[in-house]
Parts: C-alpha cells; structure tokens; sequence
C-alpha cells in the first residue's frame, strides 16, 4: 500500500488534476494506511479542481462523469472524517463528535449529487444515529433500503435504532427482515 501511495503522488506529481489518482490515494490512505487527514487532502483537492467540460453530441460528454468524481470525493471524505472520530481517544467526545459532524457534512453533500447511492445514504443514516439525530437517521436508512432492499445492514441499524425509540414491534419486523437477508 505504501508503494500504492508512492506511485500515486508520482502521478499526481506530473498531472495534479489526475482525479482517479488522488480518488485511489485517498482511498487507500484511508481504508489500509489509517492517514485519514492524507486522505482528505485529497479528496478537498478533487473538489477544488477545476474540470474543463466537454461536450461533442453522441460522441463524448465529461459533465456526468465530473458531477459523480464530485459526489464521490465528498462520500470518501465522510468515510475519512468518520474513521477519524472512530480512531480518536474515547474521552475526547468533543473532538470525535466535531469529526462526525464533518463526516454528516461531506455525506449531505454527496447525497445532493448521488441520490441513487446506497452507501451514502446508508453512511448518512449511520452518521446521525451516532450524533443521536433519530429522525432523520430513520428516514436515511429507510431511503437506504428503498435503495437496496436486499441489503441488510440498513435494516439491522434501523431495528436498533427503532428498539432505541422503543417502536419494539416495528423493530422486530425489521431485525426479522435483516435476518432473513
């Protein structure tokens, strides 16, 4: 992984608006590094860079393809900012929670431009139940399994999350539900 990062900055060296290059560095430094500030680095770099748009009918158009880099920066930077709180000491609250506010932030963002992403708004979903927004994080995770209904982990949290607001039926319905998947 780390030869993985060095041949990405090589890259990024010679071509810094090379998106997939900084999209993989940050994912890596992330998911096997643990740099989670490297790693939003650059995915605030991918938001920063100004893409030309290219547009020649039937042929090549780069418009979707930026607007979804763009979406998907902003879900990697939840990611990071969310690990961080995770990895941050158990008697810092306010640091971790700063980190998760971050991270609900950078998932809002990315669910503007990826309506039709389960793990954004799954991620979404989560991120408010660990900030105690009940609400909106049962509305998350239910548009979570409009999404993917075969998917369990958005039915198993709501079952949690609906055992917290003691709905126990409703939140038996969807345990069963996550079990059976």
């Amino acid at each position: 992984y780390f030869s993985a990062t060095e041949a990405y900055e090589e890259a990024i060296k010679h071509n810094p608006n090379y998106i997939i290059a900084r999209m993989n560095y940050g994912v890596v430094s992330t998911e096997r590094l643990g740099d989670f500030d490297g790693a939003i680095r650059q995915y605030k770099a991918i938001l920063e860079t100004k893409r030309k748009l290219w547009s020649i009918p039937f042929i090549y158009n780069n418009k979707r393809s930026t607007k979804i880099n763009k979406g998907l920066a902003y879900y990697n930077m939840g990611v990071a900012y969310k690990q961080k709180s995770l990895y941050t000491a158990d008697n810092n609250w306010v640091l971790k929670r700063k980190y998760l506010q971050d991270a609900l932030d950078s998932y809002e963002k990315a669910a503007k431009i990826l309506k039709k992403h389960y793990d954004t708004s799954y991620n979404l979903a989560l991120t408010q139940h660990l900030l105690g927004n009940y609400h909106d994080a049962g509305l998350n995770y239910c548009k979570a399994i409009e999404i993917s209904p075969f998917n369990y982990e958005a039915h198993f949290n709501l079952a949690i999350l609906l055992k917290h607001l003691k709905y126990y039926k409703e939140s038996l319905n969807e345990l069963e539900k996550a079990t059976d998947l």
